[in-house]
């Protein structure tokens, strides 16, 4: 395999995680709140707890999720050290992989976010964005109404059968964690969410609100446990194997990556585009060129707002590896116009020199 160095962007509408809490604002780290609400275009119920991201010159930041009501209340700005992963991956080698940097960026000033977009992110639903312009940190929080558009019909499978079946002491903990998190209360969530499961084992949507809740803590062990438990809770619940696939990519162990995406696709085959991006990536590692490939293509048809433009980049590196050197050159030559000052653009440019005269040759 060519040692041609990628950067993964794992911008995780799959790594669900809670607001983090805000740092005091200061003129290092300031942060702005905006709150805003998101309602399906046609009346639809929606996932519970959808994530919420801020795109700023082609740079994805997730920023928070909402709340069962579809609300959400966001601190742009704030210190949120696990939300937007760096992956930096080598196709010949899997280096260790971590955090490069915040979820947020630290510092906002007041024109910071003007041009800057809040969409959400939804495994089968397309998002309207809300541009932002010039904001004080005064001014009214409200942006407004973030809508989303089905690309196919509900399944069911983005929530809890469980959940309808909880008794009530056991519902009762878990809304009282939900507004904990709200309030970035973190022990008294964990202490809620607890409270859920042991009252009622098969709640699969409390051990997964403390999944995300020990994953926000960086306590990943803790959050696979509760993700597993969620599982065996509920096994048509997709939200767990989610997060399981996010977590091992983010870590680079392509096998479990593989396991968790391909039982995600049996549940749910319209599921979000990042997560056939985690499995085209994993694959490869894996020596499965066909699946790999495939799932590079369908990561690239469930996003046709190129959200995340590093797909275009993977798929390019793949495409060439299979000889198809003029859809690959199509693809890297889209990744840059949509990721012009990318980290890696030095990098990508000389590859397409390169594979712009394999294309004419092969002509």
């Amino acid at each position: 395999m060519r040692a041609l160095l990628i950067l993964v962007c794992f911008a995780q509408a799959g790594v669900a995680q809670t607001p983090a809490q805000a740092v005091p604002a200061t003129p290092a780290s300031r942060s702005i709140y905006l709150e805003g609400k998101v309602k399906s275009a046609d009346g639809r119920d929606l996932p519970e707890h959808m994530a919420i991201e801020r795109v700023c010159n082609g740079v994805v930041y997730r920023e928070g999720f909402t709340d069962s009501r579809g609300d959400f209340g966001v601190h742009v700005g704030a210190l949120n050290p696990s939300t937007f992963l760096d992956a930096s991956v080598g196709f010949d080698k899997v280096p260790a992989l971590g955090v490069q940097g915040s979820g947020s960026q630290l510092g906002l000033s007041e024109k910071d976010l003007a041009g800057c977009e809040i969409r959400a992110n939804v495994p089968g639903y397309l998002s309207d964005s809300i541009t932002l312009g010039f904001r004080r940190a005064l001014d009214n929080p409200f942006i407004g109404v973030v809508y989303l558009h089905p690309l196919s019909r509900p399944d069911g499978a983005t929530s809890s059968a469980t959940t309808a079946m909880a008794p009530k002491k056991a519902a009762d903990a878990y809304e009282k964690g939900v507004q904990s998190l709200k309030k970035q209360q973190w022990a008294e969530a964990e202490q809620q969410f607890s409270s859920a499961v042991r009252e009622y084992p098969k709640y699969a949507i409390a051990w997964f609100e403390l999944g995300r809740l020990f994953q926000q803590q960086n306590k990943f062990e803790d959050a696979g446990r509760s993700y597993q438990e969620a599982i065996h809770a509920d096994s048509k619940f997709t939200g767990p194997y989610e997060q399981l696939a996010s977590l091992t990519a983010a870590r680079g162990d392509w096998e479990q990556t593989a396991r968790y995406t391909s039982q995600l696709f049996r549940l749910d085959a319209d599921a979000g585009s990042e997560f056939y991006f985690y499995s085209a990536v994993a694959n490869h590692y894996l020596r499965n060129p066909g699946v790999a490939l495939q799932h590079a293509r369908e990561a690239a048809r469930l996003d046709p707002r190129h959200q995340n433009p590093k797909i275009n980049h993977v798929l390019g590196v793949l495409l060439e590896e299979t000889g198809m050197y003029q859809e690959a050159a199509e693809n890297l030559r889209l990744y840059l116009t949509l990721v012009p000052m990318a980290p890696d653009a030095v990098a990508v440019r000389n590859e397409l020199t390169s594979l712009e005269k394999k294309a004419a040759g092969a002509q």
